[in-house]
């Protein structure tokens, strides 16, 4: 790809959160012009996260140099020096298993150490993270999107003494966008969630058994309801499984869904974590036995907590290294005043009423839902959150939520949460609005939220949408800019006719995409991400404009659209329609006139 950048001067800015430290020394010299005398150096028994972090190693420093590093297992030909990838019995002497230890299995360090380099983790996963780590921290490459990557060539890579240690901010760190499932690009971002499509070779990744609104698999209301309707919510006087839940005080209840998480675990071994969840909806049980547990608690979540606690002591016997999640979700999201939640239970927190327009601490918007972040982490250090990051009736609907995305991420790791879910456009084909733009700051402020959100984002739009950047940062800026200074509050179901989107905001963004499309007319490759962002500000013509008065520019860019939409794969443009009833929806509206 064509791009060109002063990479270095972003990168005190970027990393500037992460344990760094470059100190002037004899310079060591890994390649001049297209030649090395150095070999790639891995463990007689690595696995085959190793080996592929050897590879990946090898081959990038062959696109940025020319020279091709051979790989040794075991040992090294005498007086060659070494890059060490992984935990190889060379490193026994020189201290370095110790300070891995301390950095747990995702964690790292890159170090000389005299002419040679190290690269390893505490674990596999760790090591692979040392070496792409390496290649962009210190080398310069970039990882922008799914087959994006920036290469620069150097004919010679000098290196000064280096001693940097990372480890992640979150333990479980996933951008639910469907282009971060993608398993190279994953990796190279340290994203490890449950859908990334990350192998044993790429270091595995955090798996989940069933993953969430698990409780109509463990009692099914077809199997159960007709001959025991004292397993469901009481509701109103009278049992109902329909918009409902399940009776948590009732003993047979909890014996059966203890069962049945103790054969999930032994069915899915590959899981790590077993999700023991609330239906999507309200439908909490009424019966005297729930409602003073509810009362003594203070809260509906302390029902829940005692439940999946009993299951998770039950489990934690059998299966130690197996974790139970829940959820504090609408009608649990708030903590309970005496059960604190067992060593093997995780809560995910979910804001879903939340502004999205602000950083939470700043918006009174959101003050109870900062109020019960603070409650929850005062019982448990093993907080999860489930956040949202996209308008899920309006995929492509612009959201400008990024001012809230960079502080947030930085308030929970402040309030001791280890996990994030970050929930977006999943839909197959993916194309959700700024997708991919905000599968890369996620996976940035993941592993450190105390990196520079906004160098971040402006290396991101010079990278990927090169010579056009300038007029897509624009567009951006204006719509948060607007957001900031007007007090603009919005949710993640707003509708089309949301504060921001003013008829001069986007005439304006008009121009914008006028301009950026000009910018990369002989750049096809930019100029096709360019069109795909616009998706977003078509979406708001067709579903705003008068046809009455526009209806033949409305329906030739509904035509335009289409095509758009099939060219890029976009199956949804919406959480839960495909989009062709969508389509038909805007079509209609046009034809019809409003």
């Amino acid at each position: 790809m064509k791009f060109l950048s002063p990479w270095l001067t972003f990168l005190a800015l970027i990393f500037g959160g992460v344990a760094v430290s470059v100190e002037q020394s004899e310079a060591v010299v890994l390649a001049r012009n297209g030649a090395s005398d150095y070999v790639i150096l891995i463990p007689e028994s690595a696995g085959p996260p190793i080996r592929y972090a050897a590879r990946e190693l090898q081959k990038y420093l062959e696109q940025i140099s020319g020279a091709k590093l051979p790989i040794a297992e075991g040992t090294a030909p005498r007086g060659k020096p070494v890059i060490i990838v992984g935990e190889h019995p060379r490193l026994n002497r020189l201290g370095v298993k110790r300070t891995l230890k301390s950095l747990g299995p995702e964690g790292f360090i890159i170090r000389t150490s005299g002419r040679n380099l190290i690269l390893c983790g505490g674990g596999p996963r760790g090591t692979i993270y040392s070496v792409y780590t390496f290649l962009e921290e210190v080398l310069g490459c970039r990882w922008f999107a799914p087959g994006v990557d920036y290469v620069p060539k150097k004919s010679e890579i000098v290196l000064q003494k280096l001693n940097i240690q990372q480890k992640p901010a979150f333990e479980y760190r996933e951008p639910f966008f469907t282009e971060a499932f993608d398993r190279d690009w994953a990796v190279k971002l340290k994203m490890n969630g449950n859908s990334q499509r990350l192998d044993e070779e790429t270091g595995g990744h955090v798996v989940y058994g069933p993953f969430v609104h698990t409780f109509y698999s463990l009692i099914p209301p077809q199997e159960f309801f007709k001959d025991h309707p004292e397993y469901f919510s009481l509701i109103n006087g009278k049992r109902q499984f329909e918009g409902g839940q399940l009776c948590l005080t009732n003993p047979d209840v909890l014996r059966i869904c203890t069962e049945r998480v103790l054969k999930w675990m032994e069915e899915m071994p590959q899981a790590t974590i077993f999700s023991v969840s609330q239906n999507d909806w309200y439908g909490a049980c009424q019966c005297d036995k729930c409602q003073a547990v509810v009362k003594e608690e203070g809260a509906e979540s302390g029902l829940m907590l005692r439940f999946v606690n009993a299951i998770a002591e039950v489990t934690s016997k059998k299966y130690p290294d197996k974790l139970i999640d829940t959820l504090a979700y609408q009608y649990t999201e708030k903590p309970p005043l005496k059960t604190r939640p067992h060593p093997n239970v995780r809560v995910r927190m979910c804001p879903i009423g939340a502004c999205q327009a602000h950083p939470y601490e700043k918006c009174p918007e959101n003050a109870t839902i900062v109020e019960n972040l603070k409650a929850w982490s005062k019982i448990t250090n093993q907080l999860y959150i489930w956040h949202y990051n996209t308008n899920f009736a309006h995929y492509l609907l612009p959201f400008p939520d990024f001012d809230e995305l960079a502080a947030d991420i930085d308030m929970y790791h402040r309030h001791g949460v280890k996990g994030m879910f970050m929930q977006g456009a999943y839909a197959p084909g993916g194309g959700g609005e700024f997708a991919i733009m905000r599968s890369y700051m996620m996976a940035k402020l993941l592993w450190n939220p105390k990196a520079d959100a906004h160098a971040i984002l402006d290396e991101f739009m010079q990278g990927y949408y090169g010579k056009a950047a300038p007029a897509i940062k624009r567009y951006f800026d204006r719509l948060h800019r607007k957001v900031r200074e007007e007090n603009i509050h919005f949710r993640i179901f707003d509708p089309p006719t949301v504060g921001y989107l003013t008829p001069d905001v986007i005439e304006a963004s008009d121009r914008d995409f006028d301009e950026a499309e000009r910018l990369a007319a002989d750049d096809p490759v930019i100029l096709d991400r360019v069109q795909q962002a616009r998706l977003s500000l078509d979406y708001v013509h067709l579903t705003r404009d008068d046809p009455k008065t526009h209806k033949q520019e409305l329906l030739a860019l509904l035509d335009r659209f289409e095509k758009r939409l099939e060219k890029y794969g976009i199956t949804r443009i919406s959480e839960w329609r495909p989009k062709e009833e969508d389509l038909k929806r805007l079509r209609e509206r046009i034809e019809k006139g409003g």
